[in-house]
């Protein structure tokens, strides 16, 4: 449903003619504000759609962030993936050097 806006063109004529303007230069002042005020003010019903129309655009957005997030995360993965085989080859190293000392020491 959408409402029409309208201004009170007879008050807004009286008003015109009480601070000296004629009746046909008031009424048709009063004439051309309503008719070009009608174009420039918003309902609550345009707001209304332009709002919902925002909310889809949104929407659309927060999907796109949802997929770039977890497109980060299986990035996060990949890279922690090198680092914990990096780790536990690190230990292993460790672990095998520890052995050939103990075994070098023994053997003096």
């Amino acid at each position: 449903m959408i409402t029409m806006v309208s201004i009170d063109t007879l008050k807004y004529a009286t008003k015109l003619m009480s601070s000296g303007f004629t009746q046909d230069q008031a009424e048709g002042a009063a004439e051309a504000l309503a008719i070009s005020i009608q174009d420039l003010l918003v309902t609550r019903e345009h707001l209304d759609l332009r709002v919902s129309g925002l909310e889809v655009e949104f929407a659309e957005i927060d999907v796109r962030f949802s997929e770039v997030d977890f497109r980060f995360s299986e990035i996060g993965v990949r890279i922690q993936e090198p680092k914990v085989k990096q780790f536990k080859w690190t230990i292993s190293a460790m672990a095998v050097q520890a052995g050939v000392i103990i075994a070098v020491i023994k053997l003096l």
